[in-house]
């Protein structure tokens, strides 16, 4: 019968299993250096953008409006993330392609007009005119006796049609002052206002 083996001493056991343990403690080394570098969980939060370069007026439909997930840091007060909160709505001002769309991007109603102005419909006389006359640009709008009713005024919105003289559908949305308003109303009935486009 053999003796016992007397146990291994802590050095010696540790001597014996030393590459073992050698490439434990490099695994683990590994792990956690992987662990730290590793970037933090995706938080990114997806707002809409604007597809394209879009000018101010433009009623905005689903297929203007691009989602695009982008970090916390980047995302603008009042990002608007659901595309209901957007569509049927018209831009406020003119943005460009990849334009992150908030709140004050767009504007509807009343909040269509900037503060001091107001918005009225602009019969356009022809359909040479109605087709120069786009959302974004700038016009003239001139009395018969030669006097700048209202200059470099904003088009918001312009005719879907060049069809039916006088009707609405050649009608522009322009914004004016009040007082310019008036004046324009009683010029466009007796038909002499000429439209200047820049």
């Amino acid at each position: 019968m053999k003796p016992p083996r007397a146990p291994l001493s802590l050095p010696r056991f540790l001597r014996l299993r030393r590459r073992p343990l050698a490439a434990l403690c490099t695994f683990v080394a590994v792990l956690t250096g992987l662990w730290a570098l590793s970037p933090p969980p995706d938080d990114r939060t997806t707002v809409l953008v604007a597809g394209a370069a879009l000018p101010a007026g433009t009623v905005l439909g689903r297929g203007d409006l691009v989602a695009r997930p982008l970090p916390p840091e980047a995302v603008p007060e009042a990002a608007i993330t659901e595309p209901d909160a957007l569509v049927g709505r018209a831009l406020a001002g003119p943005v460009t392609a990849g334009t992150v769309l908030t709140e004050a991007s767009v504007a509807s109603g009343e909040r269509l007009a900037r503060p001091g102005m107001v918005v009225i419909a602009l019969p356009l006389p022809s359909g040479g005119i109605a087709a120069l006359v786009r959302p974004g640009a700038e016009i003239d709008l001139i009395a018969s006796d030669g006097a700048t009713v209202a200059g470099q005024v904003r088009v918001l919105s312009a005719p879907e049609t060049a069809e039916g003289f006088g009707a609405a559908s050649r009608a522009a949305l322009i914004e004016v002052s009040p007082d310019a308003a008036a004046r324009l109303a009683q010029l466009a009935q007796t038909g002499s206002l000429t439209i200047a486009v820049r």
